[in-house]
């Protein structure tokens, strides 16, 4: 059985990339919508999360704990331009919205 530190690390790390190739598979060269909201986790941390959705299926891209800024629209518009940047230039799609 593989301890903690092993399954945090390399065992995640693989999980995470098999999903992100089967997602580029999915959703390459389609035409997407993107989507973020926030929410306040248990343990009162600020979260907010991205998505895109193609086709009526929806794809997690990240979540990200933005406890630590300020909630301003700045800060957030710099959060969706990355996620933007990496689903052209990674996932290889077109976003319509």
């Amino acid at each position: 059985m593989p301890g903690s530190k092993q399954l945090s690390c390399r065992i995640l790390d693989e999980e995470a990339e098999k999903v992100i190739e089967g997602m580029k598979l999915k959703v390459k060269n389609r035409f997407v919508m993107g989507q973020c909201d926030g929410w306040k986790n248990i343990v009162k941390s600020s979260i907010v999360a991205s998505t895109i959705n193609v086709e009526h299926v929806p794809y997690l891209l990240n979540t990200c704990d933005i406890s630590d800024k300020p909630k301003m629209a700045e800060n957030l518009l710099e959060s969706v331009l990355g996620e933007i940047k990496y689903t052209t230039e990674v996932l290889k799609v077109k976003i319509v919205a």
